[in-house]
């Protein structure tokens, strides 16, 4: 019976698959715990599939590696799994659940399940409210990746992640410069050291910020991790950190003004939909 599961958010090309693999590895590999990566968009992937097949499109396969296939398969993927949503919004988290639950029964010891495409507010509540209701204690991670220069791949995509981590916390949230391996490794370990042991975290931390002020510094391919990652701070989603000058330290607003941020965040964006409605309206 798994007693933890680890979900991973963040947009296309962020490293989500990266830090999935270096979890998978560290938790078996370090921990002796069988393990096994699962996606909310295979049962999508698998049903677009049959559909190419059925119209003699066999040279297109959905769950293609190639960046330019995916590029042309997305707006489909994305338009088709929207259609489905709207008739059930947990149809590919349940698909995936029912995945994870035979994947378990099968293991003869602790399971831990990684899910390493997490975008939507409904799939974390989901799989918190399964989590719930399993006979033992399961807690659930939420690791959020960022990749320094990398953003949403269409609205959509944009929308859910913001729904996501303005409603629901990362458990941790760490931003990356592309190619540092080492960073999300030592990331990993962390994450799989505390799912293995049923530690729930208490607080979340944060990388190289988006804009680090001496960009130089982080630059090079697994250079600048290491001064951020020893420093663990507690950073409300969609909260920044601001860097005036490169220290060694991230200097973070204390709790009571990342809550009053996070209010008027709030408040501008309800003025700002009311506005629109109000143009609409015209």
């Amino acid at each position: 019976m798994s007693n933890s599961i680890i979900t991973i958010s963040g947009v296309a090309r962020s490293g989500k698959d990266t830090l999935a693999s270096s979890l998978v590895s560290e938790i078996y590999q370090t921990h002796g715990i069988d393990t096994k990566v699962f996606k909310f968009a295979d049962p999508l992937k698998r049903a677009l599939k049959v559909a190419l097949l059925e119209v003699g499109i066999d040279y297109i396969d959905p769950f293609t590696e190639d960046e330019e296939t995916k590029k042309l398969l997305r707006p489909l993927m994305v338009e088709f799994g929207k259609y489905c949503r709207a008739l059930n919004k947990d149809v590919f988290v349940n698909a995936t659940i029912k995945e994870i639950e035979k994947v378990r029964d099968l293991c003869p010891g602790p399971f831990i399940p990684v899910i390493s495409d997490l975008r939507y507010l409904n799939e974390i509540q989901r799989v918190r409210s399964w989590a719930s209701n399993q006979f033992t204690t399961t807690i659930v991670y939420r690791a959020h990746i960022n990749r320094v220069g990398t953003y949403p791949a269409n609205e959509e995509e944009e929308r859910s992640i913001k729904a996501l981590n303005f409603n629901d916390y990362p458990t941790s949230e760490w931003h990356f410069q592309s190619g540092d391996m080492e960073g999300i490794k030592g990331w990993a370990k962390r994450i799989a050291s505390q799912a293995c042991d049923g530690v729930k975290p208490t607080s979340t931390n944060i990388g190289v910020p988006a804009e680090p002020a001496k960009v130089a510094a982080y630059s090079q391919p697994n250079a600048g991790t290491k001064a951020w990652t020893d420093e663990e701070v507690f950073v409300k989603a969609n909260v920044t950190a601001t860097v005036p000058e490169y220290t060694g330290k991230i200097v973070v607003p204390d709790n009571e003004l990342l809550e009053q941020v996070l209010n008027i965040k709030l408040t501008l964006e309800r003025i700002d939909a009311r506005l629109k409605r109000l143009e609409v309206g015209r």
